[in-house]
């Protein structure tokens, strides 16, 4: 590993691996630097690669919804088994409507690869009673 790679944290470890969907559209303050840590790593599909792109574990607090602080924008992200529910549905609906229209902007193989990772979160979303 090179000095430059930063190790999987711990607190993420039991989360490691599982399916993330980011909003593509950053909702973020333009001028914070949470703002360019999210274009790194929105088009991530699983919480590996968000770390390897920059998400960081407050990143996880506030994107998930977990910490309740993030008011303007409830929910950012949707990781696998943690934060979809009969609670987050309709925001989860929402999230897919508008990645499906800004996965157009993207090049074909990320396009490829978001596209299958909407369609695997829609039937997440069709599994919630």
């Amino acid at each position: 590993m090179k000095s430059t790679e930063k190790k999987f944290p711990t607190s993420f470890k039991q989360l490691e691996g599982r399916a993330v969907m980011f909003c593509l559209v950053n909702q973020k303050k333009v001028s914070g630097k949470s703002y360019a840590r999210y274009e790194n790593y929105k088009v991530a599909t699983n919480l590996t690669d968000a770390h390897k792109a920059g998400f960081t574990s407050l990143d996880y607090q506030y994107d998930t919804g977990i910490n309740g602080r993030f008011k303007r924008i409830p929910v950012l992200c949707f990781v696998q088994g943690i934060n979809i529910s009969k609670d987050t549905k309709d925001i989860l609906l929402q999230v897919i409507k508008l990645n499906k229209e800004a996965a157009a902007n993207f090049s074909k193989e990320i396009k490829e690869k978001l596209t299958a990772n909407i369609a695997k979160f829609e039937k997440f979303a069709t599994e919630i009673k």
